[in-house]
């Protein structure tokens, strides 16, 4: 019996591409999505051609002063998401250390919430 394998998603390579300025990242298909990880650490989410990074009480308003706006799950306006992920802002994408910039700030979020849950 022969594998069936999704089709590829040209948004989800380019986002895996961009990324990578953090170091070795894998995606994980997830809540109708896409994660995406570093290690154990999931930081990133690709979902409805956006992406957006791991957002927490110390990046969270960089994150909306630069127009960034929370995921919310297709179908689920006025849903407010606990999952504390937010679009990389427009200017994100500019420039390899503006991005790395975005990206460093998401991991060192996803690290504090890992580090912080019990068990």
């Amino acid at each position: 019996m022969s594998r069936r394998h999704a089709p590829r998603d040209p948004f989800l390579d380019e986002c895996l591409d961009l990324l990578s300025v953090a170091g070795s990242v894998r995606p994980r298909p997830m809540f109708g999505g896409t994660g995406i990880f570093r290690g154990p650490t999931m930081f990133a989410f690709v979902a409805g051609g956006r992406l957006f990074l791991k957002t927490d009480a110390r990046n969270r308003a960089r994150f909306e002063e630069a127009g960034s706006t929370a995921y919310v799950p297709s179908g689920r306006e006025g849903w407010r998401s606990n999952l504390s992920y937010h679009e990389l802002p427009a200017g994100g994408w500019e420039d390899a250390s503006s991005l790395k910039g975005w990206v460093d700030s998401a991991l060192a979020a996803a690290r504090r919430d890992r580090d912080t849950r019990p068990g």
